[in-house]
This record gives C-alpha cells, sequence and structure tokens, in this order.
C-alpha cells in the first residue's frame, strides 16, 4: 500500500500591480538616484496582511537607448507596517533593462524564498550611474502560508555577492564566443552564510554592446552548481537587453566559505565585458 501526500498550495498572494491591467504602467514607478545616489523610496506593498514566504520581483524599463545605465534595486521592509524604511534584499543589479510594450514581456524576474512577517511594509529604492533617471518600474508578489510548511523551505534573509554600490555596478565578466565557455571567474568574497537558495543577475554594458544572446552559469571550485539552470541574457546595439531565467527559486546547498563564480559562452563571433552579481538567500 503506497501513501500519497496531498497537493499543496500558498494560502494568499499579494502584488502591487494596478487595479488596470498595463503592460506599460505595470507595478509601482520607482525613480532612481542618479549619478550613484539612492533615490527616494517608494511603498510596493503596505502592511501586507499574512507572513511572506515567497517574494517574486520583477524589473523594466530602466534603459537609455544608447547610454550606459548602470543601476540597482534595493527592496526594503519596514516590519511596523509604516515608511520607516530598513535594508532587507541589497543591490540587484537591474540596469539596461528594456521596456514592456504590447504582449512582449521584457526586464527581469528574480525569485527569493525568503520570510517576512504579516503586518509589515514592502518597499524599493533604486540608484543609477546615468546623470538622467529613466523610469524603471518594479512589480513584487509576495507568496504566503503555505499549507504544508514542511514542503518549503525559505530563508531570513540574503547575502549579496559581487555588487559596488559606489558605481552601481556588478562583477564584469566577459564570456565566450560563437558558443564556447569562458573560463570560470570569481564574484565577490567568500559566502558568510549557508545558502539554501540563489539567484543571477546579470547587467548589461556600454562597451560597443551588439545583438547577441548569452547563457550564464553559477558555480564554484570550477565547477557548475549540480541542478543550476543556465539562464538567457539578450543585448541589443542599443545598448539594453533583457534577462530570462527559470520560473521559481533556485535551490542550493552551498556552504559558508564557499567562493562563488560564473561563467558564460555568448551566440555571436565577440563578446563584450557584462555585470554580474550573485545573491544567497540564507
Amino acid at each position: 500500500m503506497s501513501l500519497i501526500l496531498p497537493p499543496w498550495a500558498f494560502a494568499y498572494c499579494t502584488d502591487c500591480e494596478p487595479s488596470t491591467p498595463s503592460f506599460s504602467s505595470h507595478g509601482v514607478s520607482v525613480t532612481p538616484g542618479t549619478s550613484n545616489a539612492d533615490g527616494t523610496p517608494v511603498t510596493l506593498i503596505a502592511a501586507i496582511g499574512h507572513d511572506v514566504h515567497r517574494l517574486v520581483v520583477h524589473v523594466s524599463d530602466t534603459a537609455i537607448a544608447s547610454a550606459a545605465h548602470y543601476a540597482l534595486l534595493d527592496i526594503l521592509t519596514d516590519p511596523a507596517g509604516g515608511t520607516s524604511w530598513g535594508a532587507w534584499i541589497d543591490d540587484l543589479l537591474c540596469g539596461f533593462l528594456v521596456s514592456n510594450s504590447g504582449v512582449q514581456d521584457s526586464g527581469f524576474w528574480l525569485d527569493f524564498p525568503i520570510w517576512l512577517p504579516a503586518g509589515s511594509s514592502i518597499g524599493a529604492q533604486m540608484r543609477t550611474s546615468h546623470t538622467v533617471a529613466g523610469t524603471p518600474r518594479v512589480s513584487v508578489w509576495a507568496f504566503g502560508e503555505p499549507s504544508r510548511p514542511d514542503m518549503w523551505w525559505c530563508g531570513q534573509g540574503v547575502e549579496t555577492l559581487g555588487v559596488t554600490a559606489a558605481s552601481s555596478r556588478g562583477t564584469s565578466h566577459t564570456a565566450g564566443v560563437s558558443g564556447a565557455y569562458s573560463s570560470w571567474a570569481s564574484v565577490g568574497s567568500p559566502t558568510t552564510k549557508r545558502f539554501g537558495a540563489i539567484q543571477l543577475a546579470l547587467g548589461g554594458t556600454d562597451a560597443s554592446a551588439a545583438a547577441n544572446s548569452f547563457h550564464f552559469q553559477v558555480g564554484k571550485g570550477s565547477q557548475p552548481l549540480p541542478g543550476f539552470p543556465l539562464l538567457l541574457r539578450g543585448t541589443g546595439t542599443n545598448e539594453n537587453g533583457a534577462q530570462m531565467g527559470p520560473g521559481g527559486p533556485v535551490w542550493c546547498n552551498v556552504e559558508s566559505g564557499a567562493q562563488m563564480q560564473v561563467r558564460g559562452r555568448g551566440s555571436a563571433g565577440a563578446s563584450e565585458a557584462m555585470d554580474v552579481a550573485i545573491y544567497g538567500v540564507y
């Protein structure tokens, strides 16, 4: 006789989408501070009515045509439900992302299995290297209270690796050409926490960007992490692009003190240096 576990689901999902659907005005407008200064924080979700066990983030519209527009996004929280913001997820690499148009989804998605108590507010602030702020937009979906908590792991925080906030940049890496991988390269300092999930963000470039497609992998010890999927980044000649990845958290078991690495391969016969950053949920 076999035992079949019942299915499970999150009891809640709260988002910051407007009441009228819009590709061009999804989520909340977050105006970056220019010249690498933080912009004014904005509220994404006020005093959420349930515990959060997973946060999905979507960012778009950070690109300015034919201009360097490196950018970082902070996800903020106030456990008291107000706007006394503190850090939650720091320095998400989000520059050079194109706009949503028509039915084409652009920008990128990052997915964090992370806990936040009910009653907290969720906010955001952004910075850019450019002297022009642009019109970025941020959406979040906060899932909560799984019916089978024993089947869902979530962490308490996120460690950011490979970012230099003073320049709104990640770690520069040049992918291989014509489908050949580059050599493994270190990203940031060794981990200080044990990671149960990990995300990779891919930035753009100001160095003669071309129409190109890229695969990137995360690894350590010059080997890919077991089960880590390829992430796809596209670039265009007007210095913008989009990132595609799996539709859910990327689980892992990375020990404290590990040196994280990346490698990449491009479709074209020439490549350019792109920014990368790694985010570990602990």
